[in-house]
Order: C-alpha cells, then structure tokens, then sequence
C-alpha cells in the first residue's frame, strides 16, 4: 500500500476529468472453492485498489463529485470472522491509510444511492466482469442484470485509463521489483528444463520464488510443451527434447 496522499491526489486527478454525478466502485468479495468458509485467494479490484488501497474483500466505495464526498462502505470483522482470520483493525483506521475519513456500513449504501437516483443525478460505475459485482449494481441500481454492462459510463472509463496510463515513481518501483522476482523464478527454472522433468516441477522451482519474495502470480501461469495453448493451465506433462 502507498502513502495516504498517493491516493488522495489520485482521486482529486479524477475529479477533474469527471465533473459532475457520482463514482461508483464495488470492491470485490470473496469466492468460495466449495463452501462458504473456503475461498479462493482473494484479489481485490484493480481499480478499486488503485483509488483507495483497501485489500479486503467486501468494500464499496463513492466519490461523489457534487458534495464533495469520499466515502467507503464495509462492515468491521464478525466473532465469526476472527475464529478464521484473526482480530483485524477497525475499517475506519484502515480508511485513514488512504486518506478516507468517512465510513458508513455496507447496508447504508443503498439508501445513498437510492437518494442520488432519486435527485436525478448520473452514477458513473465502470463494467463489471464478475457475476457477484453484476448482481450487486442491478441491485443497487434498480436496472436488471443484463443492462449493468451496457449502462456503463464511458466518461469514467475513459477517465481511468488516462490516469493509469500514466504511472507514478511509486508504481514504477513496484513494477521493477515484480521484474527483477520473475527474472529470479525464470533463472531458477532454467536449469531444471531438461527431458523427464514434468511441468508441475518446473512451476514448483518458480512459484517459490515468487511466494519467498511476497507476491503471487498475475495470471495461472502457463507452463507447457505445447506452446501453441495460449491458455493451458494443466501442468502434468513431461517434457521431451525439442519440447
């Protein structure tokens, strides 16, 4: 997570280039494998982490730009949350890292919606790609499923990508250390690439150095003999010469 005032100048970037209604960005939740309690890894929304920094399932957040308002919406840690991730701090001091001082429950934003809908006023939301963050806007929005996406705002689209476009010597850092682990993983690898080894081993030898340095893998890794798959991501094969 940057500094306080990284997303703050962020946010104030992007009041600039979209004058007038509300922004609107669901944070992800969490997916379960098989049951309610087992979950994937979680991976927070891209464009939620780059406006405000909060790495948690669960959140939404508003910039409104006609009150002036920055506010993120999220419940504190149940009992029953503990017993599975352990005592978390309060969200309102989570919020602070990123400059955010209001907080309000995940149950009161609907009605702040329901009042900016009310007064007639444009909410921005960027296209959804999970089904959970679907459901959740047409609830939101009172507009049926299959009308979220198309209902988009282009504005705040092209808004976003002209500020990520752009990265900042924070971002840059990262990017750099996140180069300098995967030329590690590759070097590690490289040696073990012979025939009779199978591609699971060789993703084994990469995906410890790249847990031992903190970070995970941006995408299910593609290790394979048959290169023309873009998108195998079965690794049982064994490698033969030439392949």
């Amino acid at each position: 997570m940057f500094k306080p005032e990284v997303y703050q100048a962020r946010r104030k970037k992007l009041r600039k280039l979209v004058k007038t209604g509300l922004c609107l960005f669901p944070g992800n939740d969490d997916s379960p494998m098989n049951y309610l309690a087992n979950d994937y890894p979680f991976r927070q929304d891209s464009t939620f982490l780059y406006f405000f920094g909060l790495d948690s399932p669960g959140l939404a957040a508003v910039i409104d730009l006609d009150e002036g308002k920055e506010i993120v919406f999220g419940d504190d840690v149940t009992l029953e949350d503990i017993i599975w991730v352990g005592p978390q701090p309060p969200l309102k001091d989570r919020a602070r890292f990123s400059g955010l001082r209001q907080v309000r429950s995940s149950a009161s934003l609907n009605d702040y919606l329901e009042e900016v809908r009310r007064a007639g006023r444009q909410i921005h939301y960027l296209p959804p790609y999970r089904g959970e963050t679907t459901l959740k806007l047409s609830s939101w929005l009172k507009i049926a499923p299959d009308r979220v996406k198309p209902r988009a705002s282009t504005e705040l689209i092209k808004a976003v990508i002209s500020l990520r476009s752009i990265k900042s010597k924070e971002e840059v850092a990262e990017m750099e250390k996140a180069l300098r682990v995967t030329k590690e993983s590759y070097l590690t690898a490289i040696p073990e690439i012979r025939p009779g080894a199978k591609e699971q081993e060789i993703l084994a030898l990469m995906e410890v150095v790249i847990r031992a340095n903190g970070l995970s893998f941006a995408f299910p890794p593609i290790i394979t003999i048959n290169g023309q798959i873009f998108h195998k991501t079965s690794y049982g094969d064994e490698l033969r010469k030439g392949r």
